[in-house]
């Protein structure tokens, strides 16, 4: 099958899932455990943003670097600020989805670690809804979608998919892993985790921990709005 220029083969296919992510009990195991699971990775990509407070000398990922540091502090503005008016907290909404939605297209490869960083953070929104502000779902979604050709037709596909709620059977396992009511951090069996992380390990050189990070950076930035 080709696809623009890149020729893509399902000779190997050998697995049939849903891939609807469907909305899950939230878990204090989970942020844990895919830090953990980052860790354990030991690769670069926009890990590397989240595990050192120094800028990186990749062009890209500095300018990344600076996106997220700019919304974390919006984040953190966000949350300090019951008693702003409506339309600085609409504004403020704005700048936050613009600085995240511009991470689309920055990297490298088949889907760049932006996009798949952002497939993490929408992954957080389809399982999770309950930790989120509504107002910040629908306002990052629409930043996204408004954004989807800033990169590639292969990953802008994917994105689709992730704004639909279809996700990897990696992504969907995580959640179905973690998020239930009876999963605690330190009942975690080490072989589910290490499952885990073969499986996102599979997943291009970074775009599976890429993914993992907008996990964790969503659920520790996103969810205190």
């Amino acid at each position: 099958m080709l696809v623009g220029k890149n020729i893509i083969s399902l000779d190997r296919a050998y697995d049939v899932y849903d891939d609807t992510l469907y909305e899950h009990t939230c878990s204090s195991s989970l942020k844990d455990v895919v830090w953990q699971l980052i860790i354990a990775s030991d690769r670069d990509g926009f890990s590397t943003l989240i595990k050192s407070q120094n800028t990186p000398d990749d062009i890209a990922l500095s300018y990344a670097k600076k996106k997220l540091i700019d919304a974390e502090s919006i984040c953190n503005i966000m949350m300090s600020g019951n008693s702003a008016d409506e339309p600085t907290k609409s504004n403020q909404l704005t700048k936050l989805c613009d600085l995240l939605s511009g991470l689309i297209g920055v990297g490298t490869g088949l889907t760049p670690s932006g996009d798949d960083f952002m497939t993490g953070v929408l992954s957080t929104f389809k399982a999770l809804p309950q930790c989120f502000n509504h107002k910040l779902i629908s306002a990052l979604s629409n930043s996204v979608c408004s954004r989807r050709n800033n990169t590639n037709e292969i990953s802008s596909t994917f994105i689709d998919c992730a704004l639909r709620g279809q996700f990897s059977k990696a992504i969907i396992d995580l959640y179905d892993s973690l998020c239930l009511d009876n999963v605690q951090s330190p009942g975690i069996e080490q072989d589910k985790i290490d499952n885990l992380l073969d499986s996102f390990l599979d997943i291009g050189h970074t775009s599976g921990i890429d993914t993992l990070t907008g996990i964790y950076w969503s659920m520790t930035h996103l969810s205190k709005i």
